[in-house]
């Protein structure tokens, strides 16, 4: 074709692109502790996410740093803290986690005071 022009320049570069998960799931909306004898029972609504992985939940006892008691994600909206002792105050926390190991921020804190 008359007219047209040619353009040329340097190879373009061909590179794969990684999709990844980086958003996490949201946090559990409500948390419930309710103190028995030896123990307190933890309830929270389940979160909707197609990826979640499960929870992972944490303690603190009085005004000290929270610590973890799940050692891997557990699937279940509930949890039975057996370690307790009798008249001490804990602190609740719990987290949702994905399948790409995106963890969500902590849920309200829920206070147990046991007997």
């Amino acid at each position: 074709m008359p007219g047209k022009r040619k353009v040329e320049g340097i190879p373009a570069l061909v590179e794969g692109v990684d999709y990844r998960d980086v958003f996490p799931p949201a946090a559990p909306a409500r948390l419930d502790a309710l103190p028995e004898a030896g123990l307190v029972r933890l309830l929270w609504d389940p979160v909707a996410a197609p990826d979640l992985a499960g929870y992972v939940v944490f303690r603190a006892e009085g005004d000290a740093p929270a610590v973890r008691l799940t050692e891997k994600p557990i699937a279940d909206a509930f949890y039975s803290d057996s370690a307790v002792a009798p008249a001490r105050r804990y602190r609740y926390t719990v987290v949702a986690v994905d399948a790409a190991g995106n963890v969500s921020t902590p849920s309200p804190e829920a206070v147990a005071e046991t007997f």
